[in-house]
């Protein structure tokens, strides 16, 4: 059965990117996107996730904020970060809430790939 991935990023190309390489990847992984937290947070209501991938900096709601919501109401739920600003505090706060992954933008395809399927296995 493929692993359903949901992405959160405020950055068209990378969700583009990163639903293209994900379902195109030999695991056949089903991704769903998010431009917003409003949104991922009713695919998280209305569907059940493998991983999420989130970015650290979205409008309205940094990603760390959004990630202690994801710990109160699905503490088990496989979280990778990414970033184009990562800073040593983000680093800190995602290791204390179990993020398995930290990923910084731009990334290659392998590293992407690499990370996802770390995230999935851990």
């Amino acid at each position: 059965m493929s692993k359903r991935i949901l992405i959160v990023d405020d950055e068209p190309e990378v969700l583009r990117l990163c639903s293209r390489v994900l379902s195109e990847a030999d695991q056949g992984y089903t991704v769903v996107t998010a431009r917003s937290t409003e949104q991922a947070r009713r695919h998280l209501g209305s569907q059940a996730f493998d991983l999420l991938i989130l970015d650290i900096q979205l409008p309205k709601e940094d990603g760390i904020s959004f990630l202690k919501y994801i710990r109160e109401v699905q503490p088990d739920l496989p979280t990778m970060l990414i970033s184009g600003y990562p800073d040593v505090s983000a680093v800190i706060d995602s290791i204390r809430l179990n993020v398995r992954q930290f990923v910084c933008k731009p990334f290659t395809v392998r590293a992407l790939l690499d990370a996802v399927e770390t995230s999935l296995r851990a």
